[in-house]
């Protein structure tokens, strides 16, 4: 059963700065928190329904639930419906970017639309990018629209926030920064490692050239006439072309 208190604490984890007080998110939906209870995430308790409890009982039976109705569950969470389950969890700890392990990696300046960020996380899970590399002001990847867009892959890459420059300043591979005025991404060559600089569709990529090169980038407009891509849908445009080439 439910508390009263229960149900306030984890309604305040749909607002930023209580995730950052407690240190802790949700994670709403079946496949969602089976996703993150087979990753190295830490969920502290579950939040059930009992024909998920039912159905999996062999996947939660090390980890503290509580018995729900799905209207408990939707009065808790994001989801408008959830007949299934919510995973309390642990916020792990940033890790650092890492320009060693073979791959690419996609960095995000001032990316904030939730739903934008989910996806292209879904991107990099697809494509086995390891990492992506985020601007201060990109939105927080535990964001419940992150998470519920994200579809469990949040769980599969590293997200790493900092100042973009000073992120990417170590960076011993070209980075590609998408541009309207830059190269097609069909005569550019692209290796094995490198990073993918994806900006707003409103501002575009603000970082500053200093000491960091920029190879401009392009997605070639054929025949349309809309002004521009969504930025989600732009990085899987990209990554495409990149990891075709590169391999």
């Amino acid at each position: 059963m439910l508390s009263k208190q229960t149900v306030k604490y984890l309604k305040s984890l749909q607002i930023k700065k209580f995730r950052k007080e407690f240190g802790q998110f949700l994670v709403e939906g079946e496949k969602a928190v089976l996703e993150v209870l087979d990753s190295t995430i830490e969920v502290k308790e579950l939040f059930i329904t009992e024909s998920f409890y039912k159905e999996h009982f062999c996947n939660i039976q090390s980890v503290a639930y509580t018995l729900c109705t799905s209207d408990q569950l939707g009065d808790i969470g994001n989801f408008k419906t959830n007949n299934a389950a919510i995973a309390l969890c642990t916020i792990p700890e940033m890790g650092v970017v890492d320009w060693l392990t073979p791959g690419w990696t996609i960095a995000l300046d001032g990316i904030n639309d939730p739903g934008n960020l989910g996806t292209i996380i879904r991107i990099a899970d697809w494509y086995r990018i390891p990492q992506i590399v985020c601007s201060e002001d990109t939105v927080e990847v535990y964001n419940p629209k992150v998470i519920a867009a994200s579809k469990g892959s949040f769980s599969r890459v590293r997200i790493i926030y900092g100042p973009l420059e000073q992120l990417l300043r170590p960076c011993p591979y070209t980075i590609f920064a998408a541009d309207l005025n830059g190269i097609s991404i069909y005569e550019q060559n692209f290796l094995k490692q490198g990073v993918l600089l994806m900006g707003s569709e409103s501002e575009g990529v603000r970082i500053n050239d200093r000491g960091i090169s920029l190879q401009k980038i392009t997605i070639p407009r054929l025949l349309g006439l809309a002004e521009s891509l969504n930025v989600g849908v732009a990085t899987g445009i990209c990554i495409d072309r990149i990891v075709g080439s590169g391999h």
